[in-house]
C-alpha cells in the first residue's frame, strides 16, 4: 500500500530495533517528474524497463534493511511498488535532500529507524552505482565522526572538467570536503594541467549519493537555502555553510552515467544491452 504521511500502516520490510548493529542501512531513492521537457524522467525506459527499476535493483542488492522511493507523483510510486520498493508520498520539495529528510522523519515517526540507522540517499538518476558501492560507502561512514559521507572518484578527464552536469569535489588531506563546485575547479591560473598526483587525490568527481545521520537530516529540514547553494544549485553546500563535515569515500574507478537526459538514457540503453543482450 502507498504510505503517506500520518499513515500508521506497517510496512512490509519492518525490521527490530537494535543498538547492536551500528551499521544497519535504509536506502531512500528520491524521484521526480522532470520539470522541463527532456530532463530525466524516472519512468523514462531502458532495456523494456523503467530507470528507476535499475536503480531500485541495485539498492536491493546493497544489503540495506529497506528501500524506498520518496516521491510527490503517484506514477512513481505506483512503479516503485511494482519493482518491488516501498513508495512514501512526500511534499514537492525543491531537492532530493529535503525529500530525503522529510520520508526519513516519516520513517521515524512509524518506529521503523532509530537515530542508530544511516540512511542512504540514492538519486533515481544513478542506476549504475552498484549495490557494493553502497555498502562501501556505509562502511567508510560508520568508522568516521563525519555528519554525511558521500563519493568521489579519481582521475577526472578534461572534458568532465568542463562540464557543469559533472559535481567536483575538492578535499583536504583528511578527505573531507572543502567544497563542491559545477565550474572547472579548482582554477589554476597560468598552468594548462593539474599535476597528477593532485589531480587524483584532491580533486575527485562526485557521485551524488550519501549517507547520512538521522540527526543531520533533521537539522537540514530546517535550514534556509545558502547564498552558494543557489548560485552552484548543489543542495550539499547548505551543510558545508552550516558547519556540518562531508567525509569523501574516494574511489580509483566508477562508470560515469548519471542520467540527466535522453542521451544519457540512449547510452544507458546500449551499456545495459551489453549485459542483457
Amino acid at each position: 500500500m502507498l504510505s503517506a504521511a500520518g499513515n500508521r500502516q506497517p510496512f512490509p520490510w519492518s525490521f527490530p530495533m537494535s543498538q547492536s548493529r551500528p551499521a544497519r542501512f535504509v536506502v531512500i531513492i528520491p524521484a521526480c517528474r522532470p520539470q522541463v521537457h527532456g530532463e530525466f524522467d524516472p519512468l523514462a525506459f531502458a532495456c523494456g524497463k523503467p530507470v528507476l527499476f535499475y536503480t531500485i535493483q541495485q539498492a536491493q542488492e546493497s544489503g540495506a534493511s529497506g528501500v524506498l522511493v520518496a516521491t510527490d507523483d503517484a506514477d512513481i510510486a505506483h512503479q516503485a511498488q511494482q519493482d518491488g520498493a516501498q513508495a512514501l508520498l512526500t511534499k514537492g520539495w525543491s531537492n532530493d535532500m529535503e525529500r530525503v529528510a522529510d520520508a526519513a522523519a516519516q520513517l521515524l515517526q512509524k518506529g521503523l529507524v532509530d537515530e542508530a540507522t544511516v540512511i542512504v540517499s540514492l538519486p533515481a538518476n544513478e542506476p549504475l552505482v552498484f549495490g557494493k558501492t553502497i555498502r562501501e560507502l556505509v562502511g567508510e561512514f560508520s568508522g568516521s565522526c563525519a555528519d554525511v559521507a558521500t563519493i568521489g572518484v579519481q582521475g577526472m578527464n578534461l572534458m568532465q572538467g568542463y562540464d557543469p552536469r559533472v559535481v567536483k569535489v575538492i578535499t583536504d588531506k583528511h578527505n573531507r570536503a572543502m567544497y563542491f563546485s559545477r565550474a572547472s575547479a579548482p582554477v589554476m591560473p597560468g598552468r594548462m594541467a593539474i599535476p597528477t598526483a593532485i589531480n587524483h587525490k584532491y580533486r575527485l568527481r562526485q557521485v551524488q549519493v550519501y549517507a547520512f545521520r538521522l540527526s543531520v537530516l533533521t537539522a537540514y529540514a530546517q535550514w534556509g537555502v545558502c547564498p552558494p547553494e543557489y548560485f552552484e544549485d548543489l543542495e550539499q553546500i547548505r551543510l558545508l555553510w552550516n558547519g556540518g563535515s562531508i567525509q569523501v569515500v574516494q574511489l580509483s574507478h566508477m562508470g560515469n552515467l548519471s542520467i540527466h537526459d535522453i542521451k544519457d538514457i540512449e547510452r544507458l540503453t546500449k551499456r545495459l544491452s551489453l549485459v542483457i543482450g
